[in-house]
């Protein structure tokens, strides 16, 4: 699955590197002349012993960030048996504290801890991460579903023999408790972002781009290396993997824990220094991203980067147990695909950060919409209508499509760099990519609603019939017209940087709009949680609300 004149932005003195380390570039950019760096100071080396900390944490970030959704489908599909529905409302909720990066970025910008903006809450949210893995560790796995084996034996799921009919509702501990420790390692990522927006704006315009490339290029191949460990440990016979070994949960989660002790580590011993900041008051804060929300480059990246997120994001919710059942895809296989397809992206992210920094963004959405759209309907429809029935096929195919998707991801972040204001990046950034990251549960909770009125759950697709085949077909032909509807948006992203730069400049400030934002924001917020949330619940989980097929009466 593929998941009227604005006025210059006031620059704050809340310098957040070590000032004594920015002299000499300071003197040196004088002496040169003009620069086209936003912010003073000449670019840093990331690999430095005393910047290397940021490397490590956006390095935990992938670990955990890697471990928590590769578990989605051996763990909560095949172990668990939940349906299609239940596992698109699970992921998301999972992916929840993304959305909440706007007020922890506010709170990051705001309230220092003993003078430093972003260390302590690195520190703290590593800490809270690391209390709910070691919770989880410690919690005792549920029975699966099916007896250990009785996946692989055969293919017709009424002569399995069910060892937990229970099994899917249990679900629900695991999920919980995956989003709270989720939301520790968003905070610190969300501290760490605010470092990487003034490393970025220090960088020459002809090269600025490189920092975000680079901590990306570090997370994603992190996050690689721990789907490929999930795969591996989840492959056993409750599993519907190949394997007669492997890991339980619990143990896979205490593994995970010590990915907190690498972001640990980096933040409290070779992390970029910081200068003492006085407090600001919270609300003073919350009247400076008022401000920014009124301002045209602002409001209209939200707008973009929630709109193009929502319709991208839109998904099949079938396509998990058309993966499980009529693909017969193994947990390990998919595994072993998804680390391909990261490597995939990671070297997409690489060569984004050497040829295409000056490219025209609106050009390379479309180009990359389009491309992954093209080779995943391509399987999807030789799968559903028995074709070509293959794992390999079913997961080799759209494996391409994470180098155009490693492009849209990057690209979609350069903008923020462009807007973002001195003293304000934890705010900025956190405001721009929580509209854009509220977009997948909402769009999972609009999936879910949709797809709901169709004869397209794993009990249906058991049948197999020419009926329930395109009853499946019509989902996928919904998801791709509206992934490819994402296009539409792309009139709302400046073309490059210096677009996005005279937008800052001359783009003007809306009341209204912002008004609208965050009403919009709110309302999707409590839509998502609420729907996403009743569909893992097994009294809710039939609710059309929540995505099942209608209560009984």
């Amino acid at each position: 699955m593929l998941h009227g004149g604005l006025p210059a932005l006031q620059l704050h003195e809340e310098a957040v590197l070590d000032v004594a380390s920015c002299e000499q570039p300071v003197k040196k950019e004088l002496d040169e002349g003009p620069t086209t760096a936003l912010r003073l100071g000449g670019p840093i080396d990331l690999y430095a012993r005393e910047n290397i900390g940021l490397l490590m944490n956006y390095a935990a970030v992938g670990l955990v960030h890697g471990t928590f959704p590769s578990t989605i489908y051996p763990f909560l599909s095949m172990y668990l048996n939940m349906d299609g529905f239940q596992v698109a409302g699970a992921a998301a909720l999972i992916a929840l504290p993304w959305s909440f990066k706007m007020l922890i970025g506010v709170t990051s910008d705001s309230l220092p801890i003993r003078g430093r903006r972003r260390q302590p809450y690195i520190v703290l949210g590593w800490s809270l991460c690391l209390l709910f893995l070691l919770f989880m560790a410690a919690t005792p796995v549920h029975a699966p579903y099916y007896a250990p084996g009785e996946i692989q034996r055969t293919t017709n799921a009424s002569l399995r023999v069910v060892a937990n009919v229970h099994a899917s509702g249990q679900g629900i501990t695991y999920v919980v408790l995956m989003m709270l420790a989720s939301f520790g390692y968003v905070m610190a990522d969300v501290a760490c972002d605010a470092v990487v927006v003034e490393c970025a704006q220090r960088e020459e315009e002809a090269v600025r781009g490189r920092t975000q490339t680079t901590i990306y290029t570090v997370r994603y191949a992190f996050q690689t290396f721990a789907s490929g460990i999930a795969g591996l440990t989840l492959n056993g016979p409750s599993y519907g993997g190949s394997f007669n070994w492997g890991l339980s949960f619990n143990n896979l989660m205490a593994l995970t824990s010590l990915a907190t002790l690498v972001g640990l580590t980096g933040a409290l011993l070779c992390f970029p220094a910081e200068t003492p900041s006085p407090p600001l008051a919270f609300g003073a804060r919350c009247r400076d991203l008022w401000r920014l929300a009124q301002t045209r480059a602002i409001w209209q990246l939200m707008a973009f980067s929630f709109l193009n997120a929502m319709l991208f994001d839109f998904e099949a919710v079938p396509s998990l147990v058309v993966q499980r059942d009529w693909a017969r895809v193994q947990p390990l296989n998919a595994a072993i695909f998804n680390v391909v397809s990261l490597l995939l992206m990671t070297m997409a992210l690489v060569y984004t950060k050497k040829h295409l920094l000056q490219a025209d963004w609106r050009v390379l959405m479309a180009v990359t919409t389009c491309s992954v759209v093209a080779l995943d309907a391509t399987v999807s429809f030789l799968t559903i209508f028995d074709v070509l029935r293959n794992q390999w096929f079913y997961l080799g195919a759209p494996v391409l499509g994470n180098i155009p998707q490693g492009v849209r991801f990057v690209v979609a972040t350069y903008a923020a760099v462009e807007v973002a204001e001195v003293g304000l990046e934890g705010t900025t950034y956190g405001l721009l990519t929580t509209v854009s990251n509220l977009a997948q549960p909402f769009a999972s909770s609009l999936s879910k609603m949709v797809d709901g009125y169709f004869d397209a759950f794993q009990d249906d697709i058991a049948k197999d019939t020419p009926y329930v085949r395109r009853q499946v077909a019509y989902t996928f032909v919904i998801m791709y017209s509206v992934r490819l509807l994402s296009n539409a948006t792309l009139w709302l992203l400046p073309r490059q940087k210096a677009e996005a730069q005279a937008l800052r400049r001359h783009g003007g400030s809306s009341q209204v709009a912002a008004v609208i934002a965050f009403t919009l924001y709110v309302v999707c917020l409590v839509w998502a949680v609420t729907t996403n949330v009743l569909s893992i619940l097994p009294a809710t989980a039939c609710l059309r609300i929540a995505g099942g097929d209608g209560c009984d009466p």
